[in-house]
């Protein structure tokens, strides 16, 4: 008579079978493993390289290659400090700029499929809300009324602007006509009009003028 333990271990038996070396969820087929100890390298840019924007709002372009595992993720920052959570990996993203107008950088940091962290990269950009103020007027030295000509303007801007781009065809002058256009700096340009004869001169910005100094 076979005692009951024993007929229940012989009723209960279990039969593994394992795949043969080679097939699909083998040992063989699956043994690989990829090593990756090499941080991913990567670039940014704001606004496609743009030096100034006007809006917080900013596009950034990015590029990153890891040659082993694969780019996994990525992640921003304002200042290094307070970072934003990781994302999936992509070659453009949106970013929105903090504070006041000013120098603003934006900083990335890249990571691969095995866990690697890339060093952080970064570019700057020029935040600036604050229009510019043009002025155009006649100059300093000019007498008002005066009794010859050449009558003398003045184009000035309280910061600095592409006034170089202004020419004659961005200027309209009435009761005389233009001699020269001086812009010899960024923020101020000598104008010379010949009076057309006794009355008043005058000089305004163009209605179809499409200089970026004069443009608001």
């Amino acid at each position: 008579c076979i005692p009951s333990r024993q007929r229940w271990r012989a009723t209960n038996a279990a039969t593994l079978t394992l795949p043969s070396p080679g097939a699909v969820s083998s040992l063989g087929a699956n043994k690989a493993l990829v090593v990756d100890t090499t941080a991913p390298t990567g670039s940014i840019s704001i606004n496609a390289g743009a030096t100034y924007t006007k809006v917080a709002g900013v596009t950034l372009t990015l590029s990153a290659a890891d040659a082993t595992s694969g780019m996994s993720q990525m992640r921003f920052s304002g200042d290094t400090v307070a970072w934003g959570a990781w994302t999936a990996y992509a070659a453009s993203a949106s970013f929105t700029l903090a504070g006041s107008d000013g120098t603003k950088s934006v900083y990335v940091q890249f990571s691969d499929l095995a866990g690697n962290t890339s060093a952080t990269y970064s570019d700057t950009i020029v935040y600036d809300t604050t229009a510019p103020v043009v002025s155009l007027a006649q100059a300093s030295t000019q007498r008002d009324p005066s009794t010859g000509t050449p009558v003398l303007f003045a184009l000035t801007a309280n910061e600095a602007l592409a006034l170089a781009t202004v020419t004659s065809a961005d200027l309209s002058i009435t009761g005389g006509t233009l001699s020269s256009l001086d812009c010899a700096t960024t923020t101020a340009c000598a104008i010379v009009v010949t009076a057309s004869g006794d009355g008043t001169v005058s000089i305004a910005p163009s209605p179809s003028q499409s200089a970026p100094a004069l443009m608001s």
